[in-house]
């Protein structure tokens, strides 16, 4: 690997209107020592020609194209065996980074000699308000400590972290979930002891409704689980006393994947109610961890699943009027 040399794998598929912008972003970045792999997984729209426009201006810039949509895992996973830096980050297309995105994860991992770092992030709602959350004010944090935060702020993207090249020897995203992948990037910061931490927001993670992470299909929905099933059965082997933060991110998941059933035009009830008696099942394990208002929510599910629906939408209604 090449030392000093920081890789960014950029998976690319049908974002020519968010693409130009968010590589703009990484160009203009302080920390100019870049490879910027710009992955293409058979987009149907210009995105590979304009790939291909931003590597002719840009010397940093490599373009590679899938020879089939495999999706995002089986392009990260390309990406981590073409990248040379001694670092990797990874980079969402319908996103943004502030200039110093990449410098200060770069800094801290150097002042603070870990492996990884992260750093804070923008984050969008469905209506376009950005908001942060400042939870963490430490500039060095356990592994288990990160691992309690994403779980309870559902913040587990690969793509706000800086990560050494060495931790992706025998690690490969699971190419059978097309969506919800970064859930196991769990496994990468259990690999090490301590996380350097910066605390100011430098990512924005901006809302696309038709990007992958957004699509609410039941394969796309039951990989996610798949992968969180698998993960509390790891984490009950490995960390059995963080457990119940697992069963909380399951939690939040199967809730939202059962509005999402309960949504759909053709009802299977007979599927809603094993997956409600799944819900129980771990939301029991980890009630403590939610606040009243949410315990309420999961109270109106397993009692009245058909005013659930009703519930969150007047909820909703409710924040959106008070805002």
């Amino acid at each position: 690997m090449e030392k000093g040399l920081i890789s960014v794998v950029v998976a690319v598929f049908n974002v020519e209107k968010y693409l130009r912008r968010g590589i703009a972003s990484l160009q203009k970045q302080s920390y100019s020592n870049l490879q910027i792999l710009l992955i293409d997984d058979c987009s149907c729209d210009s995105s590979l020609k304009i790939c291909n426009s931003l590597a002719e201006a840009d010397h940093r810039i490599e373009v590679y194209q899938m020879q089939t949509n495999q999706g995002i895992a089986a392009v990260r996973n390309y990406g981590i065996k073409q990248s040379r830096g001694e670092y990797i980050c990874f980079f969402d297309t319908d996103d943004c980074v502030e200039s110093d995105f990449i410098s200060s994860l770069y800094d801290s991992i150097v002042e603070n000699s870990t492996k990884i770092s992260v750093c804070n992030v923008y984050r969008q709602d469905d209506n376009g308000i950005e908001y942060t959350d400042n939870s963490i004010r430490a500039t060095l944090i356990s592994s288990e400590e990160l691992f309690k935060h994403t779980m309870k702020h559902c913040s587990f993207g690969v793509w706000n972290k800086l990560w050494h090249h060495s931790l992706f020897d025998d690690f490969f995203f699971n190419e059978r979930i097309r969506s919800g992948s970064d859930l196991d990037t769990y496994k990468l910061v259990f690999k090490v002891k301590t996380v350097s931490y910066v605390c100011d927001p430098k990512y924005h993670y901006l809302y696309n409704p038709t990007s992958v992470s957004r699509l609410t299909s039941l394969e796309t929905r039951m990989g996610r689980l798949e992968i969180i099933d698998n993960m509390i059965v790891d984490i009950k082997n490995q960390k059995p006393h963080l457990v119940h933060y697992a069963y909380f991110l399951s939690s939040r998941t199967r809730r939202n994947f059962i509005l999402t059933l309960l949504t759909s035009q053709k009802r299977n009830w007979k599927f809603i109610n094993q997956e409600i008696g799944k819900t129980k099942k771990v939301f029991y394990e980890c009630r403590y961890l939610f606040s009243l208002a949410e315990r309420l929510s999961f109270s109106v599910l397993f009692n009245f699943p058909l005013l659930f629906p009703y519930f969150i939408k007047t909820i909703h209604k409710l924040r959106l009027d008070h805002d």
